[in-house]
């Protein structure tokens, strides 16, 4: 559908013009399969498509901008922010509080710039949250960050996201947030919220999977969802995981994976792609197909202590482009060769008597 096609009126058409041109800017490279928006979410892949998307997003904003992420270092995106401040139009940005040796000069150039700009409320371990909401009507809700010396070795993924449901949910726990006020977030139409239900969410989509997962993620030492990916292969649901392997921090989960039958690929911190995504396409190729694009990852702290957000669709052209995403970074990575000590005896002892004689320590920093 071309721009000359939307002949709807006021806001909704407006709505309609800002996803078709950031589907206008997405420019997909072979072997990945084309980008094509349907209903009222279309998806972003990086690095291939740009941080384009991004900032048209922010210089559409005729009412108001709202940007709550974990990290901001894009001065490009803080000078956008800025001017769409200065020309009369509310801006507001939610900047995690534990991370304010990194986002300090985004912070200052914001607030010098007359931007509402806080820190990010304490009684979350992280805010890690990466959502931009425009004009009340459009949310982008992403996996990676703001981070320009990441954009271009990072997969990542985004979905733009108009249903109105959803928008409306994610500002009125946005603006709670930003007042550091306390909300129960609402679901919406497709949302995955942290602390709220994301770990109920996040194992369902995993247990109803029939036929396939595809999954792509950052970090995975939570027990549950470990299980539940082991379990899921073990009813013969074909299993596929996709991470980038930094010093063997998740090899128990892998020797673990692998055991139940889950095909689990590498790659090196040094290669490209970098896997930064937190994304699952369950059953595809089938009418039961979704997609989890979000910022969760899954780890005990980002499902039951940070503030997140993600979506599940049950929408095949994301899904389909996702699942040709995975599958294409798959077959690039390393099969995992199981590490025999990393979940022996001698490790499980190691680790008891740790967990006995050591306090418990601070929730860890997610690393993206």
């Amino acid at each position: 559908m071309g721009l000359s096609r939307v002949v709807r009126t006021g806001r909704t058409a407006v709505v309609a013009v800002v996803a078709l041109a950031l589907w206008g800017a997405t420019t997909a490279v072979a072997p990945l399969a084309s980008a094509v928006p349907q209903g009222r979410y279309s998806v972003v892949v990086q690095p291939e498509d740009g941080l384009t998307p991004v900032y048209r997003l922010i210089d559409s904003a005729r009412h108001d901008v709202d940007l709550i992420t974990y990290q901001l270092t894009d001065t490009m995106a803080v000078q956008k922010l800025v001017a769409r401040q200065k020309a009369g139009i509310r801006t507001r940005v939610i900047l995690d509080q534990r991370q304010q040796q990194v986002n300090g000069p985004a912070y200052t150039a914001l607030k010098d710039g007359g931007v509402d700009v806080v820190w990010s409320d304490a009684r979350f371990s992280y805010t890690h949250q990466k959502t931009l909401v425009v004009d009340g009507t459009t949310a982008l809700v992403m996996t990676g960050n703001l981070v320009p010396k990441r954009y271009a070795t990072y997969r990542d993924y985004g979905i733009v996201d108009t249903d109105p449901a959803d928008v409306a949910a994610v500002e009125r726990v946005f603006a709670a947030d930003h007042a550091h006020a306390p909300v129960t977030p609402e679901r919406g139409s497709h949302l995955v919220w942290s602390p709220t239900d994301a770990r109920r969410q996040l194992l369902g989509l995993i247990s109803r999977a029939r036929t396939n997962l595809w999954v792509e993620c950052l970090e995975m030492s939570d027990t549950e969802v470990i299980d539940a990916l082991a379990a899921a292969a073990r009813r013969h649901v074909q299993v596929t995981v996709v991470m980038t392997n930094t010093k063997n921090t998740y090899a128990r989960a892998f020797d673990t994976l692998t055991a139940a039958g889950v095909r689990v690929s590498t790659y090196a911190p040094s290669d490209t792609p970098y896997i930064h995504a937190k994304a699952i396409v369950a059953d595809h190729a089938t009418a039961r197909e979704q997609v989890f694009i979000g910022s969760e990852n899954f780890t005990p702290t980002s499902l039951d202590k940070n503030r997140e957000l993600g979506v599940i669709l049950p929408h095949k052209a994301i899904a389909d482009r996702v699942q040709s995403v995975i599958a294409h970074d798959f077959a690039g990575a390393t099969p995992w060769t199981r590490k025999e000590s990393s979940s022996g005896p001698l490790t499980t002892l190691r680790t008891t008597v740790n967990q006995t004689l050591s306090p418990a320590p601070a929730a860890a920093a997610p690393t993206g």
